[in-house]
């Protein structure tokens, strides 16, 4: 693997197996996570995604070596999120745009609404405060625009509010799949991970929103080239320090409820 495309991959999928379209019960996704973990793609793997109100399934479920398990987990107010236990709980995700920093601490990400300029605005002007982005559901109208996901990385990098994404980002390159999981799913066009996390590199080191918007439309798994030194995607090039800066104060995670299809994704392309 080279220098960029691990900078790119490195913490980057948080695991949501509990999640649709996966929707897989606690011991298998707890089981899951773990073996994720101790494969040769364990260095893209971030947090277990959980909701607050079973935390007390996944310590019944998790092997006893997960203890240091970093978690993210779903809360209605940050205010009152649930104590550690055995693990290491340093983030929360709420739908609350009044939410307040978490006393601890941990990491707060705050659900943007369609229409998020206030939203983002608001989150700005609380420091430590973050945002969380919808890329796709079990539908295609859950899918926001190319136009949408631009606007919202360009001003997100201006104003400095770092951000993770969720749900449609299972494969590398942006192109028609499968919306479940299920025999003959309907298809829909998906943003997925390279784009939009190349792009959001981009934007957090002040490309236009032209060219990020392009990035994000991208189709050609070809244009996607990672070296030592650089990547490369539609006339744009950023060197590997760039990505992982992007990566450390930007563009954060993905939730996704699977780590192969990625894994799958990315050994497909010869990364890995």
């Amino acid at each position: 693997m080279n220098v960029s495309s691990k900078a790119l991959l490195t913490g980057l999928i948080d695991y949501a197996g509990l999640f649709p379209p996966a929707g897989l019960g606690m011991a298998e996704a707890a089981a899951e996570y773990a073996r994720a973990l101790k494969s040769p793609f364990g260095f893209a793997v971030g947090r277990f995604v959980v909701p607050a109100g079973r935390l007390a399934e996944l310590a019944e479920a998790a092997p006893k070596q997960g203890e240091s398990w970093r978690l993210s987990v779903l809360v209605e107010d940050p205010g009152r999120a649930p104590a550690a236990g055995r693990f290491v709980i340093d983030a929360v995700e709420t739908k609350a745009l009044d939410a307040g920093v978490d006393a601890s601490g941990r990491m707060v990400f705050v659900e943007m609404p369609a229409e998020f300029a206030g939203a983002l605005d608001g989150l700005a002007r609380r420091p430590g405060m973050r945002a969380k982005i919808r890329t796709g559901g079990l539908t295609a109208e859950a899918f926001p625009t190319v136009e949408w996901v631009a606007s919202f990385l360009v001003r997100a990098a201006v104003l400095g509010v770092s951000f993770k994404a969720t749900a449609g980002l299972h494969h590398p390159v942006r192109g028609e799949y499968a919306l479940t999981y299920e025999p003959g799913s309907a298809r829909a066009a998906m943003h997925e991970f390279l784009n939009v996390f190349l792009a959001a590199a981009c934007a957090w080191f002040g490309q236009s929103e032209t060219a990020v918007r392009r990035i994000l439309e991208e189709r050609d798994a070809g244009e996607f080239r990672f070296s030592d030194g650089f990547v490369r995607c539609c006339g744009v090039s950023l060197t590997s320090r760039q990505v992982e800066e992007a990566r450390r104060s930007f563009a954060l995670s993905f939730g996704s409820c699977s780590v192969e299809e990625p894994e799958q994704g990315v050994r497909g392309l010869g990364l890995l």
